[in-house]
């Protein structure tokens, strides 16, 4: 008898839960629409050490840079700093986390976008969606 109620109990939360999740039309709910329809980007970042960290799942927008990638991943729940110094064409990365630029002969951060160095500022650097931005710490060759 227990089970019987439990079974009709656990049918009713069943048909509750898909009535609240309905929009009446099929669709599914804006929230699950919105996520579905997401672009993203990903964003790798190698220290040249054996350590790497990446972010697979940053949001892309619309006339997204490079720059707005790693703006993402500073606000990540685990994020990665970064020093910039200039603006906007002029912009160089300094720093990611405690790695500084060693400047001319020395290792620095150097950027590409789909396995294709950057030839501009990261800070202009458009991407499209599913883009793979790769940070490495290495010498400029």
């Amino acid at each position: 008898m227990k089970t019987a109620k439990y079974l009709v109990l656990l049918g009713f939360a069943g048909w509750l839960l898909s009535v609240a999740c309905s929009t009446g039309d099929g669709a599914p709910p804006d929230g699950l629409a919105v996520a579905k329809a997401e672009k993203h980007v990903t964003l790798r970042v190698d220290f040249g050490d054996g350590f790497e960290k990446a972010y697979t799942q940053l949001v892309w927008i619309e006339g997204m840079t490079v720059g707005d990638a790693m703006k993402q991943a500073s606000r990540h729940r685990r994020p990665t700093t970064f020093e910039v110094r200039g603006r906007a064409a002029n912009s160089l990365l300094r720093q990611i986390d405690d790695s500084a630029n060693e400047g001319g002969g020395g290792r620095n951060w150097i950027y590409r976008v789909n396995d294709r160095k950057g030839e501009t500022s990261f800070a202009v650097f458009r991407l499209a969606p599913n883009d793979v931005i790769l940070w490495k710490f290495e010498t400029y060759q």
